[in-house]
């Protein structure tokens, strides 16, 4: 069995923030390795405005693991059609990988919203949740 912990996002761009998150948790919780998940079509951003093509930011994001043993690269959300949920992607994952762990990784922040997301309590079922808090909220919160 082996313990993953994922980690999505736009990453529109990826940058060091999201790999030293990423990096945290690995080291923190004895995780194997973190799935870096492109979100495909985020059901989120499409009011925000544009989001730049997943071909560029698949690209960004490989490059920025590249030859790096804690992460690998998932094409789970940008291969399937639609909106993309995290309940569906670990839904997938836990369908393919019945044996492993997952550990979902995110911002504290996010967490904060995550009872508003496209089905959370399968989120809750199918993963544990690692929230890392930022340093801004931590500055904002003494």
């Amino acid at each position: 069995m082996k313990h993953i912990g994922i980690l999505g996002g736009t990453f529109d761009p990826i940058h060091r923030a999201h790999l030293a998150l990423g990096r945290a948790a690995h080291d923190a919780f004895s995780l194997d390795y973190v799935l870096i998940v492109p979100s495909g079509n985020p059901y989120f951003k499409t009011t925000v405005g544009n989001v730049t093509s997943i071909r560029y930011r698949s690209a960004m994001v490989k490059l920025a693991i590249a030859g790096d043993p804690v992460y690998r690269y998932s094409d789970i959300e940008t291969s399937r059609s639609g909106y993309t949920y995290t309940a569906d992607t670990l839904r997938e994952l836990t369908r393919r990988h019945p044996e492993d762990h997952f550990s979902f990784i995110t911002g504290a922040d996010a967490l904060y919203d995550m009872k508003d997301w496209y089905q959370p309590e399968v989120i809750f079922h199918r993963a544990d949740i690692i929230a890392a808090s930022r340093a801004s909220q931590i500055d904002s919160e003494k």
